[in-house]
C-alpha cells in the first residue's frame, strides 16, 4: 500500500512539472494610476508599482549619477529611461488617444488611438543614432524573469512614425519608391549572448501591391512570434531605414512605435485537475496507512 501511494505522489508531481501557464500581459491595471494626466516620460509609471535603480555613468568625461525607473509586471521588467546623453531612451506607458495632431507633442499616441487590449499600452522610444549591433547597452530593452519561454507581442506604429512617414516633417521627408522602415528585435540570453532576431516591417512600398504599407494605417496590431527565441531573457530593440540624415545624424522618422499583450510561458509548474485528483488520492492513501498502523 505504502508503495502504491509513494508511485501516486511521484506520478502526480512528474504530471504537475510538465504543465505550465500562460500569461498575457494587459496593461489596464495601471489606468487608475495613470489616467489621461500621466503622459510622459518622466512620469508615467504609477509609482506604487514602480521602482528607482541608481546608475553611474560619464558625460563628456564627467562622472554622473541618475535614476533610471523601472516597472515589473508579472515576469517582466521595463526600463523607463536608459541613459544616453541625458535622453529618454525606454518605455512608456500611454493612454493617448488624440491621433489628429502627430507629432513630437503627441509622441506617446498609438496610431490607433487605444491599445491592443485596453485603453493602456507601452510606447518603446529609441535613439535617433544608427546602431544595429545587437550588443549596444544603450538599446531600449524588455526583461524577463528567468524560465520565461516567449511567445509574441502586438506591435504597431505611433501616430507621429505614420505621419513623418507619409507627410514628412522638420526632420525627414516622406517616404519614396522603394523606401522603407523597420524594428529589429534581438534577444539576448542570461549571459549576454546573442539568440536570435526579428524583423517587423513598419512602413515602406510594397512592391507586389505597388502602393504603400504603413503599419497601423489598415487599423492593424502587428502579431509578432517570438518562440523562436528560444533561451531569451530580454529583448533589445533598434530601428533601421533606408532613409538616413545626409549629414550623418542618423535616423530620421521617430524610433517609437506602440505594444501592448505580451505572451510568454512560465516554467513554474501548475498542477492539472486530474493531477489535482492524483494528490487528493495519494494523501488520502497516506492518511489510512498512517491509521492502520496506529
Amino acid at each position: 500500500m505504502c508503495s502504491f501511494v509513494a508511485a501516486m505522489v511521484v506520478a502526480c508531481f512528474a504530471s504537475t512539472a510538465h504543465a505550465q501557464r500562460e500569461v498575457t500581459v494587459d496593461f489596464k491595471q495601471f489606468y487608475d494610476q495613470i489616467g489621461g494626466a500621466g503622459n510622459s516620460w518622466s512620469s508615467n509609471f504609477p509609482n506604487e508599482y514602480a521602482t528607482d535603480s541608481i546608475i553611474e555613468r560619464e558625460v563628456w568625461g564627467f562622472p554622473v549619477t541618475e535614476t533610471e525607473h523601472v516597472l515589473s509586471v508579472g515576469h517582466l521588467t521595463f526600463y523607463n529611461y536608459v541613459s544616453d546623453w541625458g535622453s529618454w531612451r525606454g518605455m512608456g506607458l500611454s493612454t493617448v488617444t488624440d491621433t489628429t495632431n502627430p507629432g513630437l507633442g503627441n509622441d506617446m499616441a498609438s496610431i490607433m488611438g487605444t491599445g491592443y487590449l485596453s485603453g493602456v499600452y507601452g510606447v518603446m522610444s529609441g535613439g535617433s543614432d544608427l546602431d544595429l549591433s545587437w550588443n549596444d547597452p544603450m538599446l531600449p530593452v524588455i526583461m524577463f524573469s528567468p524560465g520565461v519561454q516567449l511567445e509574441s507581442m502586438r506591435i504597431t506604429n505611433t501616430a507621429w512614425t505614420v505621419d513623418s512617414m507619409l507627410i514628412g516633417d522638420q526632420f525627414a521627408d516622406p517616404l519614396e519608391a522603394n523606401d522603407w522602415n523597420r524594428l529589429i528585435i534581438y534577444g539576448i540570453d542570461a549571459d549576454g549572448g546573442y539568440v536570435g532576431e526579428i524583423t517587423q516591417h513598419l512602413g515602406g512600398w510594397d512592391s507586389v501591391l505597388g502602393e504603400w504599407w504603413i503599419l497601423g494605417n489598415d487599423n492593424n496590431w502587428a502579431f509578432v512570434d517570438l518562440s523562436a527565441l528560444v533561451g531569451a531573457t530580454e529583448l533589445r530593440f533598434a530601428w533601421d531605414s533606408s532613409v538616413l540624415d545626409p549629414d550623418g545624424y542618423g535616423l530620421v522618422y521617430p524610433s517609437y512605435f506602440a505594444f501592448d499583450a505580451i505572451t510568454y510561458r512560465t516554467a513554474e509548474p501548475i498542477p492539472e485537475p486530474a493531477t489535482l485528483a492524483i494528490l487528493g488520492l495519494g494523501l488520502t492513501g497516506l492518511a489510512l496507512v498512517r491509521r492502520r498502523r496506529k
